[in-house]
């Protein structure tokens, strides 16, 4: 879906190179270093099939700055919807958003929803769509970017209403697809249609060292290629830019000092964590066959026993990482979910790091180093063969700050006997034993705290992004299925349950979340100006710059 949406851009900025330029008057000016158009203001420029709240994900009204489209639904838990969409929505060539756009987003999405399984179009605003499964969080995990058919494909509309009639049912989107297939449409675009916030248009790049602008009659916003060798944290303190995002860890610390300067400094989404492969790494397979049947999955060797997740969690300064890695802009966690999510369990405390106590767990599980190479084997253990070595295949989703943390892990880990190299590898394959990962804003539990797929048989398939670890608990099974289908899905109600979930998880340490990130953000002289956790970028509709 980045990729279909990065394309779109560059067919909008082509489709207006030739627009007028931005006044300089209202609402001003924003002007930031950027690398093209950051994710966070993609929701300016694509609209999403339901406005969010932007802390719980629950879904929101016909609020006045909705820029996406709005359910009339009873329930976010219902397995099927009639979705009502606003008819003052238009495309740039004056049409309005309709039915047809919608149902062509999720017919040809590239990364189609897993919630959406089933689609009838009612009329030229209305829909039915049906769900996997009645869920709370169907709302959140299913929020798809639309766009119109017109601008690539516009014989869709009649292939549509010909299809709608003989289909007038919900009808799964797989038969849509095949149809669509079948149908052979030619392609005609990309055509001028697009849909942008508030009246916001994006205009080609003015002179060099600009990347792109997003404008209206009164508002700009310029995002400014780095190309003059200097950083863009140096740029603001010149004075060139009124807008910092993220500046690197290092630089954190000085920059809190400033008092000319609007500053966000809090943990944000992302989110770095440890999974525990309690099943086999040599032969993986998925928790059930194509036919439903279950699978022995086999033991880690290590990990299936507990006693050595406790030992590595012990064995970790996560406190130094934070310091030495990200400059003290962090904060640790307990459980699996990050810091600003509704789910996240205030009396889940952080463990302490104590290495003796991990040497006194490694001991008691059996694991003695017999050969004094420094690296512990079996001796007396349960869950490997005698002389096995201590040794995990410690695998990394690499970035700069991330690479540096698992270094400090490997090191931490052998001063108790553990040995871990990190390397680079697709988790997915379920080939390893201990997996450092992350999350973040754009992750599924940003705006909602359900990690069913994460913590349960269903969502233990090799090759996918689910329970990687293999970690199967019945009761933590039937607290997060009680969770996803609270009646009326109070945000309260389920937040309860999810904390339970976090103790149990917290207890029995399949995934443990190291800590959350701190976001930095920096503007001068923006009225309005109020970030949310991963988006500075949420209300800039509402922003005026005043100097």
């Amino acid at each position: 879906m980045r990729v279909f949406i990065l394309a779109l851009l560059v067919v909008i900025l082509i489709a207006l190179g030739a627009a007028p330029a931005a006044s300089q008057e209202g609402r001003g000016l924003v002007q930031f270093i950027a690398d093209g158009i950051p994710l966070t203001l993609q929701d300016h420029v694509v609209p999403r099939l339901y406005r969010l709240d932007p802390v719980t994900g629950v879904l929101e009204g016909a609020a006045p700055d909705n820029f996406a489209l709005v359910v009339d639904a009873a329930s976010t838990a219902e397995r099927e919807q009639t979705l009502v969409l606003r008819e003052d929505l238009l495309w740039s060539d004056g049409l309005a958003v309709n039915a047809y756009d919608v149902a062509y987003s999720l017919i040809t999405d590239s990364q189609p929803s897993s919630r959406i399984t089933a689609l009838a179009i009612v009329d030229e605003h209305t829909l039915m769509l049906g769900y996997a499964a009645p869920d709370c969080s169907n709302a959140a995990r299913s929020n798809i970017y639309v766009r119109t058919y017109r601008s690539t494909f516009p014989r869709f509309e009649a292939f549509a209403r010909e299809f709608s009639a003989q289909n007038p049912e919900l009808t799964p989107i797989t038969s849509w697809k095949e149809a669509l297939t079948a149908a052979r449409l030619p392609f005609e675009g990309p055509q001028e249609a697009y849909y942008l916030n508030g009246g916001l248009q994006i205009l080609m790049p003015e002179r060099s060292g600009e990347n792109a602008r997003l404008l209206n009659d009164d508002f700009a916003v310029l995002m400014l290629a780095n190309r003059s060798g200097i950083s863009s944290t140096q740029r603001f303190l010149n004075g060139d830019t009124n807008l910092l995002i993220a500046p690197p860890f290092d630089r954190r610390a000085d920059l809190l000092t400033r008092d000319d300067a609007q500053i966000y400094n809090a943990p944000g989404w992302t989110t770095d964590y440890l999974v525990f492969n309690v099943a086999s790494s040599t032969t993986p397979r998925s928790a059930f066959t194509a036919k439903g049947e279950l699978l022995d999955q086999g033991q880690n060797p290590f990990f299936s026993d507990k006693r050595l997740r406790q030992a590595v969690q012990l064995a970790i300064d996560v406190e130094s990482i934070i310091e030495v890695v990200f400059a003290g802009q962090a904060t640790p966690l307990a459980g699996t979910l990050p810091l600003v999510s509704w789910g996240y369990n205030p009396a889940v405390q952080p463990p302490a790091y104590d290495p003796g106590a991990a040497e006194r767990v490694l001991d008691e599980a059996g694991w003695v180093d017999t050969d004094g190479d420094g690296i512990r084997n079996c001796y007396r253990c349960t869950s490997a063969t005698v002389g096995t070595t201590l040794f995990l295949d410690f695998v990394v989703d690499p970035d700069n700050e991330r690479s540096r943390a698992a270094d400090m892990i490997s090191t931490q880990l052998r001063r108790v006997g553990i040995g871990a190299s990190p390397v680079g590898s697709e988790p997915t394959s379920q080939r390893f034993d201990l997996y450092l990962g992350s999350f973040n804003s754009r992750s599924d539990y940003a705006l909602d705290p359900d990690q069913s797929a994460l913590f349960t048989r269903a969502g233990d398939v090799l090759g996918e992004a689910g329970n990687i670890g293999s970690y199967h608990n019945p009761a933590l099974e039937d607290l997060l299925t009680q969770a996803r289908t609270v009646p009326g899905c109070d945000v309260t109600e389920r937040a309860a349950l999810y904390q339970q979930a976090q103790e149990l998880l917290a207890e029995d340490l399949p995934m443990w979340a190291l800590y959350s990130r701190h976001d930095m953000y920096l503007a001068r002289g923006i009225d309005g100006f109020a970030p949310q956790p991963g988006n500075p970028f949420w209300n800039l509709m509402n922003w005026r710059v005043t100097s």
